[in-house]
């Protein structure tokens, strides 16, 4: 497999900020992403996982705002359609 990351606005911060968008292309290749970050850092710390699944839900929220900014009613529907994904709104 190979990939092309594009670290265009990297921050000394969270590195589970940066890993998200790597879901949007595919389970398969985001499982490989974090298997390489992993063994280049030595592994995650508890929590890594449970941020990583808080922001990707803040990310999806950001594409509704994103939608409705600009009145794209079509990436608004494709919005909601992901955040129905993350499961934050099955209780």
């Amino acid at each position: 497999m190979t990939g092309v990351l594009d670290w265009e606005h990297p921050r000394i911060r969270d590195p589970a900020i940066d890993l998200v968008p790597s879901g949007y292309l595919g389970q398969n290749f985001a499982c490989e992403v974090l298997a390489a970050y992993e063994r280049s850092t030595g592994g995650f710390d508890d929590h890594f996982v449970d941020r990583l699944d808080y922001l990707r839900v803040l990310r999806e929220f950001g594409g509704i705002r994103y939608s409705i900014r600009h009145d794209d009613q079509e990436e608004l529907n494709e919005s909601i359609r992901k955040v129905h994904e993350t499961g934050v709104l099955s209780g």
